[in-house]
């Protein structure tokens, strides 16, 4: 649905050929439907773009916010795992089958999938993704990740959350304090050589491979080791390993470009970073996304596609370590960079 939604909005003249583009390459980068691409980038108003998905599928369209309550008989019908695995909300049910609110309504196998499951028909309603996420939230308790929250308050014209207030780090010491995820331990791979890394990225589906590939990569090479998001206003975290397994919750960070911080400075200057990670600004956030452990230095190397800083990869250790591995980690950055260029070209031959 999302490059034809694009179409769409390029014949009526609300969005040019440029802003196409823009728009598929961040969805390619951050993930998410080409609709929350398309408000995050400030593209489209909400209420444009709900008249558009409804136009596009011949559909009504679901607005949350009238919404008072759903029957407990009707939520059950879809647990809390597949209505996020789908982006799909049950609202109400009849005789005609399910009415079923979904952030993209011409996913064929998540109807098929969700028909199966609840053995009638399904009656669906287009809904942007942000709004439906927040529904998810308020009615099974989905947790909102920053991003999530940032467009809802963008949408409702609400200030940006403050920063959280900076806290006191842990001197240098055992790593101790990060919260692994035991069940996915990066360390059962096979160790990625250059060559071996090269022929991964070459052969990659989606956003989620590269940096899945990137983090066994540095996980080899450093303690600790990320990857962030760099958006127009703020850097959120994306996957992060301590010792080959991996952090828990490290998607939850969410660090403003407004504020201090050696992440900022990076994205500023455009160059990569070596040495210690100063007791200032919201480092003390990222540190304790990472462990709470203050490390001897940091490497840091941003990603650069067409002019602008897409991500930062981290890694940290003892300085001569991280000296040795400067080369290795501009060299990953550049192979990462030309992997998801081919994704994007890929996504964008799809539209010809």
């Amino acid at each position: 649905m999302g490059t034809a939604l694009l179409d769409l909005l390029v014949e009526s003249g609300l969005i040019n050929a440029e802003h196409f583009e823009e728009a598929l390459r961040n969805c390619m980068l951050s993930g998410g439907q080409v609709s929350t691409s398309l408000l995050e980038i400030g593209l489209v108003q909400e209420d444009q773009l709900a008249w558009f998905l409804s136009r596009r599928l011949n559909i009504p369209f679901f607005d949350p916010l009238p919404l008072t309550s759903i029957p407990d008989e009707v939520l059950t019908l879809i647990s809390a795992e597949m209505a996020l695995k789908h982006r799909v909300l049950p609202l109400s049910r009849d005789r005609q089958g399910l009415s079923l609110a979904m952030a993209d309504p011409s996913d064929a196998e998540a109807l098929e999938d969700l028909t199966n499951l609840i053995g009638c028909a399904i009656k669906p309603l287009a809904a942007p993704e942000v709004r439906l996420l927040q529904a998810l939230h308020e009615y099974y308790h989905v947790a909102l990740n920053p991003r999530d929250q940032r467009l809802l308050d963008l949408c409702e014209d609400k200030e940006a959350p403050l920063p959280i207030a900076p806290f006191e780090v842990e001197e240098e010491g055992e790593l101790e304090e990060a919260e692994i995820i035991e069940d996915d331990d990066l360390g059962d791979d096979p160790e990625l050589g250059m060559s071996e890394l090269a022929v991964a990225l070459s052969e990659v589906r989606d956003r989620q491979e590269v940096v899945r590939i990137v983090i066994q990569y540095m996980g080899q090479a450093f303690e600790r080791a990320a990857v962030f998001l760099v958006r127009e206003n703020e850097i959120s975290g994306w996957k992060a390993v301590c010792r080959q397994q991996e952090i828990a919750n490290f998607d939850q960070l969410s660090i403003p470009l407004g504020f201090p911080s050696v992440l900022k400075t990076v994205v500023e200057g455009k160059s990569f970073y070596l040495g210690p990670i100063a007791n200032e600004g919201l480092n003390e956030e990222l540190l304790r996304s990472l462990g709470g452990n203050k490390p001897e230095a940091a490497l840091l190397v941003p990603l650069i596609l067409d002019g602008r800083v897409v991500n930062l990869f981290y890694g940290d250790g003892g300085p001569g370590q991280l000296v040795a591995q400067v080369g290795a980690l501009q060299r990953l950055q550049e192979m990462a960079g030309l992997a998801f260029r081919i994704l994007i070209l890929k996504n964008r031959l799809l539209q010809l």
